[in-house]
């Protein structure tokens, strides 16, 4: 019986083997894909990292440009600057809006450092800044 059926069960088990190398294919190019986005992400966040370290390593004004807050504010406004060669900690009282708004805005967006804490506190009309970064 099994020999009156013989060409039914190969043309069965090529059908089979067709759809199991089928399934396996795009499990594989599934495989491919995700390993692909996988390895774009992680050349992505080198290529980012690289600019950073260029930006932080290389940049020896950074203590100037935050240096250059105290200048633009006035003493008077200035209740704590310490800056040390890789650290910062700066507490400014009775700022302007205008004023706030250009040192943050101004000084501290534009300088390549990682901001720790930076805390705005309002009274009144006037506003107080602190901010402790490292770079």
């Amino acid at each position: 019986m099994i020999r009156k059926y013989q060409n039914e069960l190969i043309l069965l088990a090529a059908l089979l083997f067709l759809v199991g190398s089928f399934i396996f294919e795009l499990t594989q190019q599934h495989k491919l894909d995700s390993a692909q986005k996988t390895a774009a992400v992680s050349i992505s966040r080198l290529e980012d990292t690289a600019i950073l370290k260029k930006l932080w390593v290389n940049n020896k004004t950074i203590a100037s440009r935050l240096q250059s807050i105290k200048n633009y504010v006035g003493s008077s406004k200035v209740e704590k600057f310490k800056l040390n060669r890789t650290h910062a900690d700066i507490v400014l009282t009775g700022l302007s809006g205008s004023q706030l708004n250009v040192v943050v805005g101004k000084y501290i967006a534009s300088t390549p450092v990682q901001i720790e804490s930076l805390q705005i506190k309002r009274d009144n009309d006037t506003y107080g800044l602190e901010l402790k970064c490292n770079w």
